[in-house]
């Protein structure tokens, strides 16, 4: 895959998040972003917060996967200041 492609893919991810989360804040089943051309596995960065909550950003969207009474879903955030804090080194023991 070239650095192109990856960036066109991230890009895209980002639209439809833009698209599906107009207020800031929304969830979403998964079959809905896999209907809209999602690819959950190209994205531009991580973040993992204090409980260990994982979220995907994509650019200045992020989405994290979720499981509500058995459904796959996404909820899907704009990026929060706080998001930019994130150091890998720190699961290092």
């Amino acid at each position: 895959m070239m650095i192109r492609d990856l960036t066109r893919y991230v890009r895209n991810n980002r639209r439809i998040l833009k698209t599906l989360s107009y207020k800031g804040k929304t969830i979403v089943r998964k079959s809905v972003l896999d209907s809209m051309g999602f690819r959950f596995e190209n994205f531009s960065s991580i973040y993992v917060t204090q409980k260990g909550v994982v979220y995907y950003l994509c650019f200045n969207y992020a989405f994290t996967p979720t499981i509500e009474k058995g459904i796959k879903k996404v909820l899907i955030v704009n990026k929060q200041n706080y998001m930019k804090d994130f150091d890998p080194w720190s699961f290092i023991q």
